[in-house]
This record gives C-alpha cells, sequence and structure tokens, in this order.
C-alpha cells in the first residue's frame, strides 16, 4: 500500500490490450490530501475505466491501473483490474480514436490535454466517419467522472493538464470530445488550433 501525499502531482494511467497490441489512457492529478493508492485506483476504476468500457469494443481488455507521483518517482503502486470493453460490432482499425480533450482556462498547446479513446466498434460512427452523437455524449460522460474524482478516502483531487514544457500544471475545467475520427498522435496542421 502505497501513501500519496498532499501537494503532490500523480500520474493514473490504465493499461490494457487490444488483439496483443498494448493501449494506454494517462491523467494527471494534484492531491490536495494524502491518499492511499489502493482507494485512488478504485476511484479511478469507477469513475473511468467502468464508464469508458461501454464505449469500447469487446475485444480490449484493461489489465492494470498504474499510480507514479511525479513528485516523488520512488513512490508508486499498481493494481490490477479487469474491466473489459462492452460493445459488439466490428472492431474499429487500431489507430483510429476518439480525441477526447481536456479543457483549461488557459490559452495555448502547452495547456491543452487530448486522451485518445481506441479500442472502438464500427458502430461507433455514421456512414460518413464521424462520431455518432450517442457514444460523444457517453465518452463526454466518462470523461466528467474522471475529472470529478470522488470515492471512500479520495477527496480534493484535481485534473490537470502537465505541461513539460511550462514545467506546470494547469487545472482541467471541462472535457469535451471530438465528432471526427482521427489517427492515434497524429498532427494535423490548422486542426485544433
Amino acid at each position: 500500500m502505497a501513501l500519496f501525499p498532499a501537494a503532490h502531482r500523480v500520474k493514473i494511467s490504465a493499461l490494457a490490450t487490444v488483439q496483443g497490441n498494448k493501449y494506454v489512457n494517462v491523467f494527471h492529478y494534484v492531491l490536495n490530501d494524502v491518499w492511499d493508492g489502493a482507494d485512488l485506483a478504485a476511484a479511478f476504476e469507477t469513475a473511468w475505466l467502468v464508464e469508458i468500457k461501454e464505449e469500447q469494443q469487446s475485444a480490449l481488455q484493461y489489465d492494470l491501473i498504474e499510480i507514479r507521483d511525479l513528485d516523488n518517482p520512488v513512490l508508486g503502486q499498481d493494481v490490477a483490474t479487469a474491466q473489459g470493453g462492452q460493445l459488439l460490432g466490428e472492431l474499429a482499425p487500431l489507430n483510429n480514436a476518439i480525441v477526447m480533450k481536456k479543457l483549461t482556462d488557459s490559452i495555448g498547446r502547452s495547456f491543452r490535454g487530448r486522451s485518445y479513446i481506441g479500442g472502438l466498434s464500427e458502430t461507433q460512427f455514421n456512414n460518413g466517419g464521424d462520431v455518432v452523437a450517442a457514444s460523444q455524449t457517453a465518452i463526454r460522460a466518462a470523461g466528467l467522472n474522471a475529472l470529478n474524482l470522488t470515492g471512500p478516502g479520495v477527496e480534493n483531487a484535481q485534473m490537470v493538464v502537465w505541461s513539460s514544457v511550462l514545467a506546470t500544471d494547469t487545472v482541467v475545467t471541462d472535457i469535451q470530445v471530438n465528432t471526427i475520427v482521427r489517427n492515434q498522435r497524429r498532427r494535423t496542421k490548422g486542426v485544433g488550433e
């Protein structure tokens, strides 16, 4: 069991596999109270994994929640999980993703966070290739749950965007989900500016 100190920044990673390929979602939080790692993992699993799996294809399986203290790299905890995707239908190409933006009150690329939601089913797209409204709404709701992380022993955590360029974090204020499917980690000139 790891105790994470107040005022520390932590990185929570949800690790999964889909058809033998590795997949990860990463979130950053600032802890304003001392947190037990098991409580933090349980709150994250309930807020994010239980919700987002409803929007991921059944071939995707989450295996591990990894928690790392960014202010003290010695502190960390790994918690096994067994949350699997729930959608049926044909698996979309593995590099296709829905982009979930973590919005802040600051302007500029250094203050925007993105999560690429993969492991998708082709049932989530319309004939034009856009994300159907129901999936967009559900993914945003899961993101808002992760933004407002709560649970037994879990209070006063703020989701943040960490900028390695500026060596600072900025509090996330809202979640937005794009309607256009993207290839993971692809930069598109003029999009998202």
